[in-house]
């Protein structure tokens, strides 16, 4: 399986709302896009589908756009529903405002309320109330006593260098997006060194997209904010990758 593009994300990646997607709009440029983004995704699932869809397909001479979400969520494996399920906190406000002053984007989230995610599949139906209670009080209780944004952050970091060695030594290249506001200059200083994927010199997507009002009414891209993004990686592609050619075919798994 060869000079195809994956792309693993959470919802930035897999929704458009009534709006044709960036994902899509590659595929008219003529690129054979499979896109394995689900909404909700924590960065252990976008990495693991990575991982799985690679080593299952035996993937060679691809280019993997790896979209990166908030740290402040999370995935595992469940042995009771024998598949990943992911959590994340709920969103105060819907549509991220950015602050000129700080230069900075103001997305405010509840670690009081929290919720799983059933990612590409749905929550199982014969899980009961008290069940899902107990599994979203354990993601409250990683939330208050574990989780670090440094930490998590320097975790990820480690995840993203070990999946790149992979990706490398499988003959497939990849390009990581960063969605989430960068928090500090250490933050930002660790992207700049991986080459994270930058437009105009910002490396936020989350800031870029809000910034130049791309987004709709749910933090996502709107249709004009999927061309834009989509005409961005096609001129990333030609630049930086030049050896991945557009398919004619457009033919994938």
């Amino acid at each position: 399986m060869k000079n195809k593009v994956i792309i693993s994300g959470c919802s930035y990646s897999a929704y458009a709302g009534f709006a044709t997607s960036y994902s899509d709009n590659l595929k008219r440029y003529g690129y054979s896009v499979y896109n394995m983004s689900w909404c909700g995704s924590s960065n252990e699932s976008i990495i693991n589908r990575i991982y799985e869809c690679i080593k299952k397909n035996n993937v060679t001479d691809s280019l993997i756009l790896c979209q990166l979400t908030y740290i402040h969520r999370i995935g595992w494996y469940h042995n009771f529903a024998k598949r990943w399920i992911d959590y994340q906190p709920k969103y105060i406000q819907t549509i991220p405002k950015y602050d000129v002053e700080n230069d900075s984007v103001k997305f405010e989230i509840s670690m009081d309320e929290t919720f799983m995610e059933g990612g590409d599949n749905p929550i199982p139906k014969d899980i009961t109330n008290d069940e899902y209670k107990i599994l979203t009080k354990m993601y409250k209780t990683w939330l208050e006593y574990v989780y670090d944004e440094d930490e998590m952050f320097n975790y990820l970091l480690y995840k993203i260098d070990t999946l790149k060695a992979y990706v490398d030594f499988t003959g497939n290249k990849i390009e990581f997006i960063y969605w989430p506001d960068i928090q500090n200059k250490q933050q930002l200083k660790e992207i700049e060194q991986r080459n994270f994927l930058n437009i105009d010199g910002e490396y936020s997507m989350l800031k870029w997209s809000t910034k130049n009002n791309l987004v709709d009414t749910t933090s996502h891209l709107h249709r004009e904010g999927h061309i834009t993004f989509s005409n961005i990686l096609d001129n990333t592609i030609k630049n930086k990758f030049h050896n991945l050619k557009p398919d004619k075919k457009n033919s994938f798994i």
